[in-house]
């Protein structure tokens, strides 16, 4: 499944290249490119299908992606406005790019790599400590789209 196969509401207005380069030059990081594609169309939105289930450790867990973080600058929802909120909370390479309905993130993880220079997809417990806190969920954002149900 593709990001494409999914409607998505609430979404911001349309960005162009020029805008998601801004974001990854203040970052530093360079976004997979089907996220890119999905991005420049769904930011601020809400997939049809948000439901996925994941193991942490303990067992099943069921989370949502409640909306993808806007790229509009100075939005509440925003990517950097995230980052900046959670600067002392959030580990070391990881960047969110949505968030569940609890205030937990989904996140690119830029200390682990795929096979194509991809980051992996973890979930981000904002109320567990920091050792606890990252779980895997999938090797790239295509697998995680095609998590959702």
């Amino acid at each position: 499944m593709s990001w494409k196969d999914l409607v998505w509401t609430r979404c911001d207005p349309p960005i162009d290249d020029s805008a998601v380069r801004e974001i990854e030059s203040t970052l530093g990081k360079r976004f997979p490119e089907e996220f890119v594609e999905c991005i420049k169309q769904c930011h601020g939105g809400t997939p049809s299908r948000n439901s996925f289930r994941f193991e942490d450790g303990k067992g099943e867990m069921g989370s949502c992606l409640a909306f993808l973080l806007s790229f509009l600058p100075g939005k509440d929802e925003g990517i950097l406005d995230c980052i900046d909120l959670l600067e002392d909370q959030l580990p070391s390479g990881l960047v969110p790019f949505g968030e569940d309905a609890g205030g937990d993130c989904i996140c690119f993880d830029y200390n682990n790599l795929g096979e194509n220079g991809s980051p992996q997809i973890v979930y981000w417990h904002h109320e567990k400590p920091v050792h606890e806190s990252v779980t895997f969920l999938t090797t790239d954002f295509v697998s995680f789209i095609s998590m959702l149900e």
